[in-house]
């Protein structure tokens, strides 16, 4: 019986992505969204959990327009330049308004094309890309250039992300599919937890860390950990790094990628995967709720 209720809780939340925009409250939205995305109740006054209070954060904190910055993956780099320097940020190759004016025979492989307004439309080149290819790649990155992220989750600041393309630099860390993802959840401007992100073999894995960078027995979604994973001797330099590109918010995660011996920066994310993160530990997220003091 609970596998049906769940397949249908999951149909109706796909239903629900599909149709946002016909939804105009945000309050409503949310509330269905996070009905549908966790099969609990969304309480607006005394919220515990750090799942709901994620929700009340997106229609009643951070709504400002000036936030839409942090999220531009262009204009976040002007942010981050001037509070932690550029030497923390990956080279920009590329900036276009449309895929048209993209030309896939100028640009020096590897390379990572992604938008800057969005979450998810990223296409890592390791070289030339056929013409059939091309043409699917310039497709994807228009629907995702008419398409306001917004709408899927009611985060404020994406609805006013500025949509571009852009072409970076492609990071290679040795050993794993792809760099490995460190994300710093920073409370106040401290940093509380860590969770980083590890692709091996087609297998993805994710693992967590408390203040103290120690090693935590916790799990989240679908996803094992990799105990034998050791933390790079940079991590309480991006520790550091995180908690001042932090200070002044509320909550944020700051993310970074560690490359070449250098800590790179990633993305600001004020909602972290929607507000629908569930751990293995159901007191985990009263915990990291317990954090959040604004809402």
């Amino acid at each position: 019986m609970r596998r049906v209720f769940v397949a249908l809780r999951l149909r109706l939340f796909i239903q629900l992505m599909k149709r946002s925009k016909l939804i105009k409250s945000h309050r409503l939205y949310v509330f269905l969204f996070y009905l549908f995305g966790t099969g609990r109740i969304l309480h607006f006054t005394n919220p515990k959990r750090y799942s709901e209070k994620i929700q009340l954060l997106k229609v009643k904190v951070n709504t400002a327009e000036k936030l839409g910055q942090y999220v531009d993956k262009l204009q976040v780099r002007d942010i981050v330049a001037k509070l932690i320097g550029v030497d923390y940020l990956n080279d920009l190759r590329k900036v276009v308004d449309a895929p048209d004016y993209l030309d896939f025979e100028q640009l020096n492989y590897p390379c990572v094309v992604k938008t800057t307004h969005d979450s998810g439309t990223v296409f890592v080149l390791q070289d030339a890309p056929k013409q059939l290819k091309r043409e699917a790649i310039k497709l994807k990155l228009a629907r995702s250039l008419n398409h306001n992220y917004f709408w899927k989750g009611r985060e404020t600041p994406y609805r006013y992300a500025q949509p571009k393309i852009i072409v970076e630099n492609y990071l290679k860390d040795g050993g794993w599919d792809t760099p490995v993802d460190y994300k710093f959840y920073c409370f106040e401007g401290t940093v509380r937890l860590l969770q980083t992100t590890i692709k091996k073999n087609d297998i993805q894995y994710v693992n967590y860390y408390n203040s103290r960078m120690d090693f935590m027995e916790l799990k989240s979604g679908q996803y094992g950990n990799l105990p034998n994973f050791v933390l790079p001797s940079a991590v309480d330099e991006m520790k550091s790094l995180a908690e001042k590109l932090s200070d002044g918010f509320c909550h944020v995660r700051i993310d970074f990628y560690f490359v070449d011996n250098k800590p790179i920066f990633g993305e600001y994310t004020f909602h972290s995967d929607g507000g629908l993160l569930s751990f293995s530990d159901p007191n985990f997220d009263l915990e990291l709720g317990s954090y959040i003091k604004c809402v």
